[in-house]
């Protein structure tokens, strides 16, 4: 005769399914106080990255007030008369902590430009980068910097050569280029990188820069010149900022029939929004730290960094900056 098994209590009437989700939920309790930690944290950190905004808004506020110069703002303005051209056609500028309020008649007469050599066409023409020149060997002293050439230089080598004088401490301070004006003639052009009228340096013995590449200068470098209140004062710069103190001049076009009236005031909107920004800045941290410490009615709390001794620190060393001046 076969047997039966059974397991005891199966037929007694208990609740086996309340009864296991129970035991399931016991077994899930240290977990679900992990996701609550987790979620504690996360609203921290969220916290913390709050303050550290407003922390960082109130240094950015603290520094442009820091010292004298701070407060030291002006606005530059400028009108133009006697002409067809904008103010921006002829000049931008600009003022800094060290200028003084004033007003100044300017004229650009003229701007500063680079000298600039390339080959004459009349004496030199070249029709390929690549192919040797076949040039006598000789030397080229180019702003102090010696330049070999070879008979096996083609104009591209040379390019690069005049180029290579670049290199090092004593750089000869010119450009080499080559421009392709129509096929079968093919230009060498080098430019001063520095504009004024001490240009470029040549000493040419062997004849090979004026004979032999038909090297001659197609733009004289000059000095800029401007007028401020009847005083002509020549810069080898367009940007000028030692004639008014504290304010530069950038000059980039030329009318001598134009005036401009250069205008610096005081700039005291910008010193009061720097003071208004710092104000602002300290207001909206201090609120957010009382909104943290903040109780309900009830006694209860809900933020995340209630009580927080590091941020009742920041509370305490702002209030005594504050109150120590």
């Amino acid at each position: 005769m076969a047997s039966t098994s059974y397991i005891s209590g199966l037929a007694s009437g208990l609740d086996w399914d309340t009864m296991i989700t129970k035991l399931v939920a016991v077994e899930r309790n240290p977990i679900k106080l992990l996701e609550n930690n987790k979620a504690d944290i996360s609203k921290e950190k969220s916290a913390w990255n709050d303050v550290n905004t407003k922390l960082q808004s109130l240094l950015t506020a603290v520094s442009s007030l820091s010292s004298l110069d701070d407060f030291n703002l002006f606005t530059p303005s400028a009108t133009i008369r006697d002409t067809s051209s904008e103010v921006g056609d002829l000049l931008s500028f600009a003022a800094g902590s060290n200028a003084s309020e004033g007003s100044y008649n300017i004229t650009v007469n003229q701007l500063a430009t680079a000298q600039k050599f390339s080959n004459d066409v009349n004496v030199k023409t070249f029709s390929s980068t690549s192919e040797p020149l076949g040039i006598p060997a000789g030397d080229v002293t180019i702003n102090g910097r010696v330049l070999s050439i070879s008979e096996t230089d083609s104009l591209a080598n040379i390019r690069d050569k005049i180029n290579a004088l670049n290199t090092g401490e004593n750089s000869a301070g010119v450009t080499a280029s080559l421009i392709t004006v129509s096929s079968g003639d093919i230009r060498l052009t080098i430019t001063s990188k520095t504009t004024g009228a001490a240009g470029i340096s040549i000493v040419d013995d062997s004849g090979i820069f004026a004979t032999q590449l038909g090297m001659t200068q197609i733009m004289a470098g000059q000095d800029a010149e401007i007028t401020i209140d009847g005083n002509t004062i020549t810069r080898d710069t367009n940007q000028i900022s030692d004639v008014i103190s504290g304010v530069t001049l950038n000059l980039v076009g030329a009318d001598e029939n134009a005036t401009i009236t250069l205008n610096i005031n005081h700039d005291t909107d910008g010193v009061k929004k720097k003071i208004q920004d710092f104000v602002d800045s300290y207001n909206a941290m201090m609120t957010y730290i009382a909104g943290q410490n903040a109780v309900t009615a009830e006694g209860e709390t809900s933020t995340p960094l209630f009580a927080d001794s590091s941020l009742r620190s920041i509370q305490s060393t702002l209030r005594s900056a504050i109150q120590s001046g």
